[in-house]
């Protein structure tokens, strides 16, 4: 029972990850970002600030919960292959 919740929950953290690290990337190079560079603002404070806050919107969208039917048909796939031998 814990290598189908482990498969399916890796899959969708190594998507959400590749999602959250290209909006990082773009938000990074928005006119905003440039602006409190150029104010003076240390690399840290204008990532976490500026960059992060304005990726996460999207990032949070997609972490919704992974719908039930899906794993509950995997388990029911993987029970009855142990049930029928």
């Amino acid at each position: 029972m814990v290598m189908p919740f482990a498969v399916l929950t890796l899959f969708n953290t190594a998507a959400l990850s590749r999602f959250a690290r290209a909006s990082v990337l773009d938000n990074l190079s928005s006119d905003y970002v440039r602006t409190a560079r150029s104010k003076g603002l240390g690399e840290t404070r204008v990532v976490t600030v500026h960059g992060l806050r304005n990726s996460i919107i999207p990032v949070i969208g997609l972490a919704r919960p992974t719908p039930v039917g899906r794993r509950s048909a995997f388990e029911q796939r993987a029970t009855r292959r142990h049930d029928s031998t």
